[in-house]
This record gives C-alpha cells, structure tokens and sequence, in this order.
C-alpha cells in the first residue's frame, strides 16, 4: 500500500473518532439565566438579584479564621452555595441582626439538551453576622507571615517546604508598636543623600564615573515607554551611586558602579544590614497584593540575588519608615494584604508591625 495513502486513512479514521467522542462528551457552557432556552426547567435557581439596582447597604469582612460558609437560605443546614475566606470584604444587602444578605457570583450547574451547562449569575446569598466585622478587625496572624506565591533560591524555584526553606534564610515576627518605635533611635542607613550636588538638568540625570559619564533622561510624555528618574544618593562603601526610575506600569532602583557605570537592577530600595554583608528589597505589589522581597549579598562591592519571595498575607506600609537596627534586625510596618486598598482606591494607612532578621 503507498505510504501516503496508509497515512491519510489513519487520518481519516482517527477524525472521525474524535468527533464521535466530541459528541459524547458534556460541553461546559459559561452562561446567565436570560439566555438559557428554558428556564422554567432549573429547579435550583437560588435567589437572582439585578446587579445594578440591588443598594449595596454595607460593606464588612470574614472575621473568622475558619472558612465560612455561604448558604442559599438564612439556615446553617441549607445548601452551601459559596464559601469565604478571612479578611474577604463583602457587599451586605440584607441584615436580619443573626444573618447577612451578600451579594455574590455564583456558579451553579444544570443538564440541557445532554450538555452540562454552568448558570453564572448574581445572587443574595446569606453568611452568619457574627462570623462577620469591621476592616479595624483584619489582622496579620503569625501563620500568615511566611505564606507565599513563590519562592526562588539562588535562581531555582522552590516546589516544597516553602516554610522550612524561607527561614533558612530569614525569620520574621510581629512585634507591637512601641517595640518598633523604640527602634527608631538605633537605626542605620548608610546611603549618603547628596541630592544638592547631584542634580537633575533639563530632565537628565549625569553620574560621572571614573571609566565614563552616564545619564539618564526622562520621558514623562511617552506613554508606555514613558521613564522618569530619580538620583537618591550614594552608598560610599560599596562605591555606588543609587538612583531610581519610574516607568509605565512599574519601577526599580539601580546602583551604578562610579568605576565603571555598570548597573545592578534592583527590585525597590535596599536596605544594607549592619554588618554590610546583605541587602534586603522589599516591594509593596499592588497588582497581586503581595510582600515581593528580594535578598542579595554582598562581597566587597560585588553583589549577587540570594533569594526572590512573595508573601501573599501580608504587605508593607510604605508610609511608615524602614530602617535596620544595630541589632541586626529590619523594621517595618505592614498589613493584610485583603485590606492594603481601601474602599476609595487609596491604599491603607492602618499598621501592624515586624522585623526580618537575615540569617
């Protein structure tokens, strides 16, 4: 038999099973109730609300540590219709005193026409008031400060035992506020803020190194290739300028080398132990609300990414000074990362606080 022709009739057979089996299986369909052919045949349609005219009354958040539960009818033993993680904020639209009416997207199933088709659409469903609070109730717990999304450790990713690995590197703690203000008086920084001498001219940024001079100009109308810099200073041990840049959707500080103007790209403002040995990042995310932190070390002016973690519990409160300790620990604020934004888009002020000690 010619080849192709053998080949073509393996083809032909193997579509035509494959369609065979497309017609077998149930299809999922995305869909709202308006749009479904009948309807009036769904015997558990919940409690349909009109998004747009419902008058959200209030807003309040998971208290309670443990999941909750969402139910269809204002009874612990109705059925389960959504469930709620801590710190989730809620839209109320009902308030009996015992129970909440929230108004929640909701995914339910049905078989039509031989397909399972999954109804999405807006409905009240109802939560117990009690398990339920004001945002001043949100907090960091001590089980949520090494809860993450990634980790990366000398450019591998971390699979397992994401814990056990992280405080191999460094540890973290919540401390209260007179604690972290008590600090204060002990900290260090070894950036010398030299902006007088350094200025900006006609938008340009000029360092003079020893082996060439570099600028930087900005580009504030640019749109998405749109950059603007700052020059933040100098750190003499490590002979390095420090300046930062803003960009269309993100930003980055950067040491150059005064020898030789080469660049170290760095994830925000780094924070230089006391022993000078290590430097520490630490990114406040507002895209996936998380902690990014990054560590380097140091070896004479050579510094090299040790690790890249993103804590997904909690966030920095850049309104709130960082700063290291004689006693080899970093001071910060934070918060829960459910609350970093408030309602009005801005982000919180509203603080707890820790300290990272690198290892």
């Amino acid at each position: 038999m010619n080849k192709n022709y053998f080949f073509l009739l393996i083809s032909c057979i193997i579509f035509l099973i494959s369609c065979k089996e497309s017609n077998t299986k149930k299809t999922n369909i995305d869909i709202n109730l308006d749009s479904i052919s009948h309807p009036e045949q769904i015997i558990d349609k919940g409690k349909p609300i009109d998004f747009e005219n419902t008058k959200v009354l209030s807003q309040v958040y998971v208290t309670s540590k443990n999941n909750i539960e969402a139910k269809q009818e204002k009874d612990n033993n109705s059925k389960t219709v959504h469930n709620y993680m801590y710190a989730e904020k809620l839209d109320v639209i009902e308030d009996n005193g015992i129970w909440l009416g929230i108004r929640e997207r909701i995914r339910r199933e049905f078989i039509q026409d031989g397909k399972t088709i999954q109804l999405i659409q807006w409905e009240k469903v109802y939560v117990p008031k009690i398990k339920t609070g004001s945002i001043e109730q949100i907090k960091i717990s001590s089980s949520d400060l090494y809860s993450n999304n990634y980790l990366i450790i000398k450019e591998k990713e971390v699979k397992s035992n994401y814990e056990k690995q992280i405080k191999e590197y460094l540890t973290i703690e919540l401390i209260d506020k007179d604690f972290y203000n008590s600090k204060k008086e002990q900290k260090i920084d070894f950036l010398i803020a030299d902006t007088n001498e350094i200025k900006k001219k006609n938008g340009t940024i000029e360092l003079k190194c020893q082996n060439k001079t570099v600028t930087y100009s900005d580009k504030p109308d640019a749109e998405e290739q749109r950059q603007e810099f700052e020059y933040i200073g100098q750190i003499n041990f490590l002979n390095k300028y420090l300046i930062s840049g803003s960009y269309w959707e993100n930003s980055d500080f950067r040491f150059v080398d005064k020898i030789t103007a080469e660049e170290t790209n760095l994830l925000d403002y780094p924070y230089i132990s006391p022993d000078k040995k290590m430097i520490i990042c630490i990114f406040a995310n507002p895209y996936d609300t998380s902690a990014d932190i990054e560590i380097y070390s140091i070896n004479e002016s050579n510094i090299q990414k040790v690790l890249l973690v993103s804590f997904d519990k909690w966030m920095p409160v850049e309104s709130h000074d960082f700063f290291w300790n004689t006693d080899g620990y970093l001071y910060l604020a934070a918060i829960n990362s459910n609350i970093f934004w408030t309602s009005d888009g801005n982000t919180n002020k509203k603080a707890q606080y820790i300290r990272i000690k690198i290892i």
